[in-house]
């Protein structure tokens, strides 16, 4: 840094004083402009640091060599628009929302990413949004002002607790443009001593055609401590605690469609972060092939796996590209143009995945 005159500020002072004695009006109204011009510049600054965590697309990146007829690579092709009547579904897991790690970060640094998060949803434009690894209610509140679509808005947030008692950091959403009829968010229940973490978030929505039921979940991750005893066993109760809640929130959909607590209802949506993939390392796991079991229509059903992973390959870490996102559906007569939407890594390991129901 370079010194500074010691009288140098005090002349400045002195000059800005007398000018706004001899001309009041014009310092005020030049000080105001200038002051504008600063916050205009920051609010710009802001919005360029935002824009940086939306990945536009992966520009090297090609189709598939052959697709089925009538389907488009889910990766690369345009955001297909949505016809009348149809409904866009989205899910996506934010990655500890919003700080991007369970300790709460810098607010500054959280209004970015909250910001970030708001323009990428903005502009794949969902009528349903279910997400994952939301803090609390009133960040998925803020976070749905954030997004400005019309008629946007939180319909239900889970509050789960964590097995000791304290709150839960990552909580599970539905976001929806269309009138909310009823709502509901249970745990999942214990199975004997397999009690898997966290439940369902439920909303009831008014959509064209007639109700939609929305279950947003987040099943149990393969998570296993270092320093356990036997980490084969802690993996295989990882798998019962998914396939555990994942038969439950078959059971309450069949159910209550029998029971009519959802009265006039026969069209479902069950999305979410399942932790699961139908590959070799999950041999033998039937969270997913129960859903198919009882008639429930996968995401990418007809597309080729090797175009349908949510999470990037992770060579340093032994992690290959893997489909963890699923949009689960049942009682709709047309399902098509499942997309993926990677975005930044600051933002989420996990890409957006849509689909048009009717």
């Amino acid at each position: 840094m370079r010194p500074r005159h010691p009288h140098t500020s005090a002349f400045r002072l002195k000059d800005l004083r007398d000018l706004f004695l001899k001309y009041p009006i014009a310092t005020t109204v030049g000080t105001l402009l200038v002051l504008g011009i600063v916050f205009l510049s920051s609010d710009v600054r802001m919005s360029r640091l935002a824009d940086s965590f939306v990945e536009k697309a992966h520009p090297g990146e090609t189709g598939a060599a052959a697709f089925p007829s009538g389907f488009l690579d889910p990766r690369t092709s345009p955001l297909v628009p949505a016809d009348p009547g149809e409904i866009r579904m989205a899910n996506w897991n934010i990655r500890w929302f919003p700080s991007g790690r369970p300790e709460p970060q810098d607010p500054g640094a959280e209004a970015i990413t909250m910001r970030s998060a708001a323009k990428v949803v903005r502009r794949l434009e969902p009528n349903i949004l279910c997400a994952e690894e939301i803090r609390s209610e009133e960040i998925a509140q803020e976070f749905a002002r954030l997004i400005r679509l019309p008629d946007f808005r939180l319909a239900v947030c889970s509050a789960f607790t964590n097995y000791d008692g304290t709150a839960g950091l990552q909580q599970t959403a539905v976001f929806t443009s269309y009138p909310v009829i009823k709502t509901r968010c249970d745990r999942w229940h214990t199975v004997g001593y397999i009690d898997p973490p966290r439940g369902y978030a439920f909303a009831l929505l008014d959509a064209p055609g007639g109700p939609v039921g929305v279950f947003a979940i987040h099943l149990k991750s393969n998570y296993v401590p270092p320093d356990v005893e036997d980490p084969d066993k802690t993996a295989y109760v990882n798998r019962l605690k998914r396939q555990f809640a994942s038969r439950q929130v078959l059971d309450i959909a069949a159910e209550w469609r029998a029971s009519g607590y959802v009265p006039k209802t026969t069209r479902f949506i069950v999305a979410g972060d399942f932790n699961t993939a139908e590959n070799s390392r999950w041999e033998g796991e039937t969270t997913l092939s129960d859903f198919r079991a009882r008639g429930w229509n996968s995401c990418y059903e007809g597309l080729p796996p090797e175009r349908c992973y949510t999470l990037e390959a992770e060579p340093d870490f032994g992690y290959e590209a893997v489909t963890f996102d699923y949009i689960f559906s049942q009682g709709f007569s047309s399902r098509r143009a499942t997309q993926i939407r990677p975005v930044s890594g600051r933002l989420s390991d996990h890409a957006i995945v849509l689909q048009l129901l009717r």
